[in-house]
């Protein structure tokens, strides 16, 4: 074994830890973004999500919520692993629109937007979207042209944490270490600002749900997720004496 990388600098480790965070960020985004048709149950039967998931299962992670919703997500691909994609579909496909799209009232919960899930401020929810394109300014991001849901989707919220992960991590490796702290702290005070105060709310709500206990564990994950990566963010801040920052200016 090179024993090169056991002694790493503190930048490349940084680099290492954002860059598997972008990952699980972008693997929660795809889940809730994607329609499902048979190329989505085709890609979560395939070789990349069972990997990502076995790598997931035996990491450091020990947060209840995500150690119990792997359990779930792995036994019910393993159970099902012997049915056609066009099998799973028929099974998944309209639990997933009911759960996850908030299609009419009655049927699943409200759709994962988070002017839906929080009271809006003074400015009503004009207020929410201007803030979250401030973000994105901030961050020198655009939305991709071919997105099909607004700003505060659960989806297009999680994809955004998984762009500024990825930039973190390739500033670290750069060692552009100024730039990728002020990333790091973008995604801090944007956990803060936009995602914890409504997501376990939504995940409440699913769990609530009788469904396929495979989104059960989605929810998990997701859940034990955010409150994990607030910690280590907290405690990477704390650690750098940096108290928390001001609220990015929605002008």
């Amino acid at each position: 074994m090179n024993g090169a990388k056991a002694f790493s600098a503190p930048s490349s480790v940084e680099s290492d830890q954002a860059a598997s965070r972008s990952r699980s960020y972008g693997f929660l985004a795809w889940l809730f973004l994607e329609s499902p048709d048979t190329a989505f149950i085709e890609q979560m039967l395939g070789e990349d999500v069972a990997s990502y998931l076995a790598t997931l299962a035996t990491g450091e992670s020990s947060h209840p919520s995500i150690v119990a919703g792997l359990e779930e997500m792995r036994g019910w691909l393993a159970a099902h692993s012997h049915q056609s994609p066009e099998q799973l579909l028929t099974l998944l496909a309209v639990q997933q629109t009911g759960l996850f799209k908030g299609i009419a009232p009655g049927y699943g919960p409200p759709p994962p937007y988070e002017t839906v899930y929080r009271r809006p401020g003074a400015g009503g929810d004009s207020e929410t979207m201007l803030n979250l394109r401030s973000y994105y300014r901030e961050a020198a991001a655009e939305p991709s042209p071919n997105t099909r849901e607004r700003l505060d989707h659960l989806g297009m919220e999680l994809d955004f944490m998984r762009y500024l992960s990825e930039e973190e991590s390739r500033l670290w490796r750069v060692n552009e270490t100024v730039e990728a702290g002020r990333y790091r702290r973008i995604q801090r005070q944007f956990l803060a600002e936009h995602l914890i105060p409504w997501v376990p709310e939504y995940c409440q709500k699913i769990l609530a749900e009788p469904c396929e206990p495979f989104f059960h564990g989605v929810v998990k994950v997701l859940s034990g997720f955010l409150a994990e990566d607030t910690a280590l963010l907290d405690a990477w801040t704390e650690g750098c004496g940096q108290g928390r920052p001001d609220p990015i200016s929605t002008r």
